[in-house]
């Protein structure tokens, strides 16, 4: 029987909100959109956007490879 793999709500939400940040970063860097307040614009604010999103993103990758080792033999 195999184990499921129960992800914390936390990285959950932190994985949505990366992903969204992520978007808009990519969105406003080459789509040329202005979703973003000019108030909040400062210079390369899209790719401050695009790193955060994506080390937002990161824990639930490393939570869910982590989840996967099995101490059982692998067949060659």
């Amino acid at each position: 029987m195999k184990k499921k793999l129960a992800i914390p709500v936390k990285l959950i939400v932190m994985d949505a909100f990366g992903a969204v940040l992520l978007g808009l970063g990519v969105a406003e860097m080459f789509a040329g959109t202005n979703l973003v307040p000019q108030s909040w614009q400062f210079d390369h604010y899209a790719l401050m956007m695009i790193i955060f999103g994506i080390a937002l993103m990161l824990p639930i990758v490393t939570y869910m490879l982590s989840g996967r080792k099995n101490n059982t033999a692998r067949e060659i």
